[in-house]
């Protein structure tokens, strides 16, 4: 039985058109209009706590904050990672 995202693995954060996925190589950011995939490179470390502390990639406190940003963001990440203005 097929998933609701067509056989690709369930992402670990979305906004409707953008998902980020995890691979063995790090994240990936994958367009579901273009169908493009660009990976998310030095971008997953930018979190941090109120402390100024940088959130360790795939921590809960490091979800939380990337589905916060990919969601109330969702323009700068189309911008950064497939050049839609």
């Amino acid at each position: 039985m097929a998933n609701k995202y067509n056989g690709r693995p369930t992402p670990i954060a979305s906004n409707g058109r953008l998902e980020v996925h995890e691979s063995f190589n790090g994240y990936n950011v994958y367009d579901t209009i273009t169908k493009e995939t660009q990976g998310c490179g030095d971008g997953v470390d930018m979190y941090h706590d109120e402390a100024g502390e940088a959130l360790t990639p795939g921590s809960k406190p490091w979800l939380a904050a990337l589905r916060r940003d990919i969601k109330d963001n969702k323009n700068q990440w189309l911008e950064a990672y497939f050049g839609v203005v």
